[in-house]
């Protein structure tokens, strides 16, 4: 029911803030007369402000019973709300008075920079402390460190990424679900649930399979915010693989080929393989078309920083997108490396558009009607390196010449009208791609 109620907080709080600017605008700016004839027109707008304020703290209070958030800025958001309650109660009732003529002008600035207050907060606790820089979401902050071979992995890289994308939900004060990662004995101690890291097995570890979960899906952490990158995603992976300790130093632990690459791109650490997605290099895009993608269903998360390469899924699970939703995704057809629509009930027509990104490097299709015309659709992706066509009505036909995608390295064809002596005889005519005939997804354990 809390959280139900939560959820109309972003809704009530809008209409107060221009009630009560509405209000205050009116006594700062009409003089004399044209004061005298609006005083109760003021009034009635205090009161009408200051109704939507109490409804706002209701809700608000509601939400932060199940979500999370930044202990001080919650605490300072909750007490200027209930702050701006006051002063529009006690507007309300001084107005008209002729005597308090200077006490409603202070008090009608105090209203206005603790609504400023509010919202500042409120911005900070929905999208993240640094909302207000100048940059594009696609823009992730790196560590500024001196990193070389004599650093501490878990002090130079790992922490600094508990400190930026969880504390403020996980510290002393705000230990959501009991746990403070505001410290190595907290980390490594876990929360209500036990321990959230296995050493050597990033896979059993809870706080691994949370960050790395969908955006859009229930369990995923952070909440709130900016999730972790992909390269974050994987130093947190090689750090549990690597045991999970505290002092062991950068230079002794082996290194997958993707943390080779990002410790020589981000700190000139040398590198022996190569990243295929190193050398990419598109323009970034501009926040309003970011938006209008966001605003056709989509999320859209950072891939690796500084590239402007993204991951996009639906906001929703299983969610059904129109051609016109779909079209927006040419807003970002050249950014766009990785695409998720499993269960977006896609046609072979809506594959006609999904053909154009021609810097897919993974397409995930599961669970979509679609046949083998979708995929003479995408037959011109050839820098795609992973397809899951799991439980779709492709056929034989569809996947006999799988050499149109040259870059292809995995193919998913569960649940599909190609039989296994077909995905046999493929393995054997193409030893490079692993072919899977039974996809199982990676599930949360509940």
């Amino acid at each position: 029911m809390a959280e139900w109620l939560g959820r109309f907080h972003p809704l009530l709080i809008h209409f107060p803030i221009g009630i009560l600017v509405m209000a205050a605008a009116a006594v700062l700016l009409l003089k004399g007369k044209s004061f005298e004839k609006y005083r109760s027109t003021i009034r009635f707008l205090y009161l009408v402000g200051t109704l939507f304020v109490g409804l706002s703290i209701a809700s608000g209070l509601s939400l932060a019973q199940s979500a999370s958030y930044e202990y001080d800025n919650l605490f300072w958001h909750k007490w200027s709300g209930i702050g701006l309650g006051i002063l529009g109660l006690t507007l309300f009732y001084i107005v008209p008075l002729q005597r308090y003529k200077s006490l409603i002008l202070i008090l009608n600035i105090g209203l206005l920079i603790l609504l400023a207050i509010a919202g500042h907060l409120g911005g900070r606790m929905t999208h993240g402390p640094d909302y207000l820089l100048p940059r594009t979401r696609m823009e992730m902050r790196s560590v500024q460190a001196q990193i070389n071979d004599s650093s501490s992995l878990f002090e130079s890289l790992i922490f600094p990424i508990f400190q930026e994308k969880c504390i403020r939900c996980h510290q002393e004060r705000t230990q959501n679900g009991g746990l403070d990662m505001s410290s190595a004995k907290g980390l490594l101690r876990g929360g209500d649930g036990g321990e959230i890291i296995q050493p050597s097995s990033a896979y059993k570890s809870k706080i691994f399979k949370r960050v790395s979960l969908p955006a859009n899906h229930p369990k995923f952490m952070p909440p709130n915010g900016i999730g972790l990158t992909y390269d974050e995603v994987r130093l947190l992976e090689w750090w549990i693989e690597s045991g999970a300790t505290l002092d062991k130093k950068i230079g002794v632990l082996e290194r997958t080929p993707q943390i080779t690459q990002y410790l020589e791109r981000q700190y000139g650490l040398r590198s022996r393989t190569e990243d295929p997605l190193s050398n990419m290099q598109v323009p970034p895009v501009s926040p309003g078309l970011i938006d209008s993608v966001s605003k056709n269903g989509f999320n859209i998360k950072s891939i690796s920083s500084g590239k402007n390469i993204v991951d996009i899924v639906p906001i929703k699970p299983n969610q059904l997108f129109s051609k016109t939703q779909l079209t927006s995704l040419l807003l970002m057809k050249e950014q766009i490396v990785w695409l998720n629509l499993a269960g977006s009930n896609l046609d072979d027509e809506s594959m006609e558009i999904i053909g154009q990104l021609s810097n897919l490097r993974k397409l995930n299709l599961e669970h979509n009607p679609i046949t083998d015309k979708s995929l003479k659709s995408i037959e011109g992706l050839d820098k795609l390196e992973c397809l899951n066509l799991f439980n779709t009505r492709v056929s034989a036909a569809g996947v006999n010449n799988l050499s149109r995608w040259p870059a292809l390295t995995e193919l998913y064809l569960g649940q599909t009208m190609v039989d296994q002596d077909v995905i046999k005889a493929l393995r054997q005519q193409y030893s490079q791609i692993e072919i899977v005939g039974n996809a199982v997804p990676f599930e949360f354990e509940k």
